[in-house]
């Protein structure tokens, strides 16, 4: 029906989790999309999703700019506003423009806890920055890498969830738990190469040197063999599933394992309601697993963008080929991602 609302001669249905990837050049990873609300940890080998390893957080770009807007008010920081302009609105402005991410464990630096305020305020070593904010200049100094440190330390501001670093740790372990995974060698070791960071907030300053930082230092803690962890930083945000979604569309094989075309009785207009029925594409999009579902609001960490983010514009479709499974037995031909990623 989507090709017949919108006129449009061909479709195709990807999960945002895999377009995170093609967008950085990889068919198999594990994709931490910091949305507006909620953090997935999304592990994806081969193009498809791992289901039972994907992981929530509870955890977005909003709690930050709520946190960051009632430490500002705390430290006696007042943020210009309006009528038209509400102080939650200033302080994420003021978060996007002034936040960063320190490289390291900012209390183990300080020698203290980040979010013990009365001790960092007093400090005279602080990075502070200054902003011009409507006519006032405002400067900030420690408390600007704080709302970052909630991303790896959420019980800090009294959240229950783990870590983002801790999370991707247990999706790679829950892809080496799953039977169907159990054959393949060195496949922790190479998810842990390949964590991808997407979503308006992962556009942080020096999130993903941080985030490569912490998996190292938590893999060595729990006695593993060393391993190569690199996390890759976001490449255009909360624009990232776009960018892979061009990347998937300038493949040579995409338009013939993934196109579906409109047929002919319906590009002319010559179509009825049982016709539309028959050319219905059947996509598994049930969302069943409880927690992933692929819509989740997307942060933005750059002003101009929506709030609703790039994921409500993804369908998750990674089985969605049920109804050309047999034409494709018959043929010779799987229409999975899998038969496109070769040539990403």
């Amino acid at each position: 029906r989507v090709l017949q609302v919108y006129g449009m001669k061909r479709s195709c249905i990807v999960d945002s989790a895999s377009l995170c990837l093609f967008a950085s050049q990889l068919t198999s990873g594990i994709v931490v999309n910091i949305g507006f609300v909620l953090t997935f940890i999304v592990p994806v080998v081969g193009g498809r999703v791992v289901r039972g390893a994907v992981r929530t957080l509870r955890l977005g770009g909003a709690a930050l700019t709520q946190f960051y807007n009632e430490l500002l008010r705390r430290l006696g920081v007042e943020l210009p506003s309006s009528s038209s302009v509400p102080p939650i609105t200033a302080a994420r402005n003021l978060k996007e423009r002034s936040c960063e991410t320190w490289p390291t464990s900012l209390g183990a630096h300080l020698g203290h806890s980040p979010f013990a305020l009365s001790r960092l305020v007093s400090r005279g070593d602080a990075p502070n920055l200054d902003l011009l904010m409507g006519s006032q200049i405002i400067s900030i100094g420690w408390e600007r890498f704080l709302p970052a440190e909630i991303l790896f330390d959420p019980s800090a501001v009294g959240m229950e969830d783990h870590g983002i670093h801790q999370a991707v740790l247990h999706a790679v372990d829950a892809v080496a738990a799953d039977k169907s995974y159990a054959s393949t060698p060195g496949l922790c070791a190479q998810l842990l190469e390949r964590v991808v960071l997407s979503g308006g907030t992962s556009k942080i300053p020096r999130l993903h040197e941080r985030l490569q930082a912490e998996l190292k230092d938590l893999v060595a803690s729990k006695g593993r063999a060393p391993v190569q962890v690199k996390v890759h930083p976001s490449i255009e945000g909360d624009h990232t599933t776009w960018f892979g979604a061009s990347v998937l569309a300038g493949t040579s094989t995409f338009a013939e394992h993934w196109c579906v075309h409109v047929p002919t009785e319906i590009q002319d207009g010559d179509n009825t309601d049982a016709q539309a029925d028959d050319n219905d594409v059947d996509v598994d999009d049930d969302g069943d697993d409880g927690e992933y579902h692929d819509d989740g609001e997307d942060d933005e960490f750059d002003e101009d963008n929506d709030e609703d983010g790039e994921e409500d514009e993804d369908v998750n479709s990674e089985e969605g080929e049920d109804d050309d499974e047999e034409e494709g037995e018959e043929d010779g031909e799987d229409h999975g991602v899998h038969d496109v990623v070769d040539s990403i």
